[in-house]
């Protein structure tokens, strides 16, 4: 599948839009194969001009489902979107949901823009459901160095 890629990469080299379409459905075909391929074959094209968020965000659902501490790490490695992380409101929302403990333990170790987007993604989360809870996070994050 990899090689059939790189074929619709040189193909559309001038369509980077046609390219990230044809990086979603290889995104989609490899999850089912093998989780770590995937997240490989999409990293792989994090810094290219036909990323797609599309993929990151399918990736980061499934792969959060399964193994939320490994698809912590991969989304902490790809390169932001406009100062954003792209895949951590699907991570968080699986994570927080499946082990709560678990994801505030991860979320406590974070810094920066990661923790910043993480901690407000759980406020989201949280809702009006734990509000002690959302204001233990609200106060680390109104004191979290910038």
């Amino acid at each position: 599948m990899d090689e059939w890629f790189k074929g619709v990469v040189a193909a559309t080299q001038n369509n980077p839009q046609t390219a990230a379409q044809a990086e979603l459905s290889a995104t989609a075909r490899f999850i089912d194969i093998s989780m770590q391929d995937a997240a490989a074959f999409v990293g792989a094209q994090a810094s290219t001009p036909w990323r797609s968020d599309g993929s990151i965000g399918l990736l980061a659902y499934r792969y959060s489902q399964t193994d939320p501490a490994a698809a912590a790490q991969w989304i902490a490695s790809l390169p932001p979107t406009n100062g954003a992380y792209v895949g951590v409101k699907e991570l968080v929302q699986n994570w927080s949901q499946s082990d709560s403990d678990a994801f505030q333990q991860w979320l406590g170790a974070q810094q920066g823009a990661l923790f910043k987007q993480a901690v407000n993604q759980y406020l989201r989360v949280l809702g009006d459901k734990s509000p002690e809870i959302a204001a233990q996070w609200k106060q680390r994050l109104n004191v979290t160095p910038q």
